[in-house]
């Protein structure tokens, strides 16, 4: 854990043989200087305020899924906890984003009560839970988001087919969409400079991922590499999200490759027909990470540089779109 106020402290858990010294210490990166904060827990994360006083935790719950826990008068108690669910299999949608520097409020990915996981802040004082942002369509995730130094969220997403962006920071949506302007669409926040003006962003469309630094406030933008620089002299494959309606009226996203040069007007869709691959990922409940994982889209851009349309849905049963779609798979398929 960093603080913004103790900038040259790091607290830091440690793991010894025996277990004798295993736990949390904070370390002075200015000599090395170590003092001991803990014994080991068995949290993961535990969040410290910008004094590097234990707040928060999270662990696993009785229910089979997550709980978080608040630190009051020297031990842990539990405050929240969420039952077993099939998000569980990417290691749950209801995790703590982030603690705000006073220790006073906790934020989190919450579907406690709710078919969608939402973004909630948590006030510590009451356990009062008040809801930040949500999505009709989408699970908001707790990875990608955009946290200040202040440990609020600037932005959640969810994913359908494409991301689904909620700003809670008018200026960083600003930056963000002037970022993805410049880059043609496709553009994803990964981490940001400790006093939030760089962002190191990535492009995603399909192909090799591309990153760059953004400069807040000078507005330039700098491309640094990509993953598979290999095929930097080749034309590949372009893509597009769609909306689709299976025959019971359920929507499905999806993502259609098209072989390069075979979308003249780019509206995502062929000049003329095409034979028409339909992909479907594993799982079937592990749903989210297929949209834009080398694992899978290497292989859409092979097939669509032979000739073949792709197509990459997203189907009942799957995760990331709350608890009913998941259902929905439940003795159908597709």
């Amino acid at each position: 854990a960093l603080s913004p106020k103790l900038n040259t402290k790091v607290a830091v858990r440690t793991r010894t043989a025996d277990g004798k010294a295993s736990g949390l210490y904070l370390v002075d990166l200015n000599g090395g200087a170590t003092k001991w904060i803990m014994g080991e827990e068995p949290y993961n994360p535990i969040l410290f305020s910008d004094l590097f006083d234990p707040v928060a935790a999270q662990a696993p719950g009785d229910a089979g899924g997550t709980a978080y826990f608040v630190r009051r008068n020297h031990e842990w108690e539990k405050i929240r906890e969420y039952p077993y669910d099939l998000s569980m299999l990417l290691g749950g949608f209801n995790r703590i984003l982030s603690l705000s520097a006073d220790g006073q409020t906790l934020y989190a990915t919450d579907n406690l009560g709710t078919d969608k996981s939402r973004l909630v802040a948590i006030d510590l004082s009451d356990d009062q839970v008040t809801e930040l942002a949500a999505d009709e369509k989408v699970d908001l995730l707790p990875f990608g988001a955009m946290i200040d130094r202040r440990g609020k969220p600037q932005m959640v997403l969810g994913v359908y087919g494409d991301a689904r962006r909620h700003f809670l920071d008018a200026g960083a949506e600003k930056d963000f969409l002037e970022v993805d302007e410049r880059l043609g669409g496709g553009a994803s926040y990964q981490a940001s400079s400790a006093n939030d003006s760089i962002w190191l962003m990535r492009r995603l469309s399909g192909g090799p991922t591309k990153y760059y630094t953004y400069n807040r406030q000078s507005g330039r933008l700098t491309y640094l590499f990509n993953d598979f620089p290999a095929l930097d002299g080749y034309r590949l494959a372009g893509r597009k999200a769609f909306d689709l309606k299976a025959r019971d009226g359920l929507q499905l996203p999806v993502h259609l490759y098209l072989p390069p040069g075979a979308d003249a007007n780019d509206d995502g869709l062929p000049d003329r027909p095409l034979p028409t691959i339909l992909y479907v990922h594993g799982g079937p409940w592990v749903g989210v990470v297929q949209w834009n994982q080398w694992f899978h889209t290497r292989n859409f851009l092979l097939l669509a540089d032979r000739g073949y349309a792709v197509l990459n849905v997203e189907f009942r049963g799957s995760t990331g779109m709350g608890k009913a779609f998941a259902d929905a798979g439940d003795r159908e398929w597709g």
